[in-house]
């Protein structure tokens, strides 16, 4: 089936982007966002509940180009692209007009991974299947997998060779056995994806939202925050890592990347995320999905229309925070019954407050984008209910982002 809309929808006093100025810049956008995807720094698409939108001019303008609810869009230039909702739209003319196909799945498919324009993988819950591209057109070639049987669901896949062969694929919680109840979907393949497998080792619990692979052998999962050296076999947890609930990362190279999430966490690393640095945002928005091009160029997209755009990699920011420096007091630690915290604000702040368990489990938040003006503030966390171990907790703002760790004994 051939589709084709195109319309244009400008943004109210379209912004002029300053290639000098710092930070993260917000740029009107018409609607909430799931998913983004630029071929260069002035051209991409953004797609969410209210459709696929053009822009040639960074943000600026947009052309609805697509109507309906997407999840994921991916274009590898400016004329040829994909767009994921259930269904499959495919464009080679830049969304002007769509070509559909339907994957071969029970459920919608809720991702997909391109390993060039002629063959990708589409995944989701309890399902995966390639896409090969030939004379005929568009074949779709089952992938087995006996994890799916009991609720495994993919959500980020990879692959450890540039031959595509020994795979990975990390995603939601499902049923291993009885002592593992809830443990995180982790499959992998050594035979180009056509077969995957899960590894012995199955401890753990939770899900992952993203994946890096780092080399040959070494990978990691975010969310859960667990690496592995040996292609999945085994993982252990990354504890620097447990302050960050990502919900999607992205990396121009090995080394460098920005990982995205909510109450607008932005982050940075240049050491294949060995160790991570908060980017102020600018906002408490939950960023879902976040590009960065190259060294200097990146964009972010997330709820209430959200769309961010830099020019220079959004480093400068690390200056602002240094520039109000912020110390959280807490008691006692080791904490039994409770445990309080206490900070002092220098300006009026939208202040957050997040605790998670060792396993980057969202625990509690006893602060809730509540505006603060300056001054000093404290509260109380009852621990009385919470199991013996080490928890994490989040303090972000417009200007600030401190992390921490506590421990709770009974």
């Amino acid at each position: 089936m051939l589709l084709g809309l195109a319309s244009t929808v400008d943004a109210q006093q379209p912004p002029q982007v300053d290639s000098n100025a710092p930070g993260w810049q917000r740029v009107p956008f018409p609607a909430d966002a799931q998913s983004l995807s630029f071929v260069n720094p002035d051209t991409g698409w953004v797609v969410g509940d209210n459709g696929a939108f053009y822009t040639s001019d960074a943000g600026q303008h947009w052309q609805l180009r697509a109507s309906g609810g997407f999840g994921q869009v991916h274009f590898f230039d400016a004329n040829e692209g994909w767009l994921l909702n259930g269904r499959m739209l495919h464009t080679l003319n830049g969304g002007l007009s769509w070509d559909t196909t339907s994957p071969p799945f029970s459920n919608g498919p809720t991702g997909m991974l391109w390993l060039n324009s002629d063959t990708g993988f589409v995944f989701g819950f309890e399902e995966m299947a390639r896409i090969v591209r030939q004379d005929t057109g568009w074949s779709w070639l089952s992938a087995s997998c006996p994890e799916f049987a009991t609720g495994g669901s993919v959500a980020s896949m990879g692959f450890f060779d540039s031959g595509h062969v020994h795979g990975l694929a990390l995603g939601g919680a499902h049923y291993v056995s009885q002592q593992y109840p809830n443990s995180p979907t982790i499959i992998r393949s050594d035979d180009g994806g056509k077969t995957w497998y899960r590894p012995e080792w199955a401890e753990g619990t939770g899900y992952f939202t993203d994946l890096l692979i780092i080399d040959s052998t070494r990978a990691l999962g975010f969310h859960n925050n667990w690496r592995t050296t040996d292609r999945g076999s085994t993982w252990v947890l990354d504890t620097t890592l447990a302050a960050y609930t990502f919900t999607h990362v992205s990396f121009h190279d090995v080394k460098n990347g920005l990982g995205c999430g909510v109450v607008g966490l932005i982050a940075v690393t240049n050491d294949s995320g060995q160790t991570w640095t908060h980017e102020t945002s600018g906002t408490l928005e939950t960023i879902k999905d976040i590009q960065l091009l190259d060294s200097a160029d990146a964009f972010a997209v997330g709820t209430n229309g959200l769309f961010l755009r830099t020019t220079n990699g959004g480093f400068s920011n690390v200056k602002q925070n240094t520039q109000f420096p912020l110390t959280i007091k807490l008691y006692p630690d080791p904490a039994q019954q409770s445990i309080s915290f206490e900070y002092t604000l220098s300006q009026l702040q939208h202040v957050t407050f997040l605790i998670y368990s060792v396993n980057g489990t969202l625990v509690s938040t006893p602060v809730n984008a509540e505006a603060e003006a300056s001054g000093s503030y404290s509260f109380s966390l009852n621990t009385a209910s919470l199991a013996s171990g080490n928890y994490s907790f989040v303090f972000s703002s417009e200007n600030y982002y401190q992390t921490g760790q506590f421990q709770v004994i009974h």
